[in-house]
């Protein structure tokens, strides 16, 4: 049986995103894949009237263990284990087009989730937004 994902914006507030990462952060949007074993929440961080960028809470359910090792070996960027966290988790830096991402991933028991920075901000500060999702999942 299909065991659909958590609401990933109700995992994390945008007040928890505001006070991780500064600026204004807006209500968060939410998508679900047609099997529900994916939901995905999207805000958008103004730091001033002409810059901002995303951020982006992805959770998925039924995953095992295996399903996790697989996405850090097919991660397109640099990954770093990141101890302490979850069941497993690593970072992950990607750079596209010249703009560079920050991704956390994390496993806990069936429930994988990332949380991405459309920033260079590095992974340490997606760390806290990580462990206030753990505590609801």
């Amino acid at each position: 049986a299909v065991v659909p994902a958590p609401d990933a914006c109700s995992l994390l507030a945008s007040h928890d995103v505001q006070g991780a990462l500064g600026g204004t952060v807006g209500t968060g949007s939410l998508t679900t894949t047609p099997d529900g074993t994916q939901s995905v929440c999207d805000w958008v961080v103004v730091v001033n009237p002409s810059r901002g960028y995303g951020v982006q809470l992805d959770v998925y359910s039924g995953r095992r263990a295996s399903d996790f090792a697989l996405q850090r070996k097919v991660a397109r960027g640099r990954t770093r284990t990141i101890k302490h966290l979850g069941d497993g988790a690593f970072s992950e830096r990607t750079v596209l087009a010249g703009h560079v991402f920050d991704d956390l991933w994390v496993r806990r028991g069936t429930i994988n989730f990332r949380v991405e920075v459309l920033q260079d901000l590095g992974s340490k500060p997606l760390v806290p937004l990580a462990r206030l999702v753990l505590t609801k999942v």
